[in-house]
């Protein structure tokens, strides 16, 4: 006669594995890390990408000072931009998919800057990444006010 060898399944019927898999992307602690990593990116180029600016600007396209302010305000103008529309996207489409298009928009942004050419190629992709930085903020802090009670919220962002 042929042994059957035991196979260890949760209540609902899948193997452990699985269960450990569903168990941490359901858990608020993976929120609070996703939404910290995307933060910190954005955060990141941000702090990299300013300080360079004026120089870079002065030194590859002869930008003037309002030039430069263009420059800088671009970044701003996309994030005011795209708040509320990233705001009413997440709550009607869910918050993962706008996040995961901000952040993707940010690098491809990023990515332009760097093989920018033309000083309006700058301007663009500045506009651009406020726009991928305005989902990360937006979308990452409505996900954990979404997972978190309000009386938890300071603690947690």
């Amino acid at each position: 006669m042929e042994e059957q060898k035991a196979v260890y399944c949760t209540p609902n019927g899948h193997p452990p594995s699985r269960n450990l898999i569903a168990r941490i992307r359901g858990s608020k602690v993976s929120v609070v890390i996703c939404v910290a990593f995307a933060m910190c990116i954005d955060m990141l180029v941000y702090g990299v990408v300013v300080p360079i600016l004026p120089s870079y600007a002065t030194s590859q396209f002869h930008a003037n000072s309002l030039e430069i302010g263009a420059l800088f305000a671009s970044y701003s103008l996309g994030a005011f931009i795209a708040t509320p529309i990233f705001g009413v996207i997440s709550d009607r489409m869910g918050r993962k998919w706008p996040l995961i298009f901000g952040m993707g928009g940010l690098c491809g942004a990023t990515i332009l800057f760097c093989f920018a050419t033309e000083f309006y190629q700058l301007v663009l992709s500045r506009f651009a990444q406020g726009v991928g930085g305005a989902a990360s903020f937006v979308v990452g802090l409505a996900m954990l006010a979404d997972i978190y009670p309000a009386s938890q919220l300071g603690t947690v962002m």
